[in-house]
């Protein structure tokens, strides 16, 4: 995988990943939050 000098390659790697990201996430807070309390 080569890097992509334009940057085209990062936003669709963004706009793919972005949603499976946030949900991540906002999963994972959920989850330290629970914990902590």
């Amino acid at each position: 995988m080569s890097l992509d000098s334009t940057g085209n390659g990062a936003k669709r790697w963004t706009r793919r990943w972005k949603p499976a990201l946030q949900a991540i996430g906002i999963a994972f807070d959920g989850r330290l939050t629970a914990a902590r309390q």
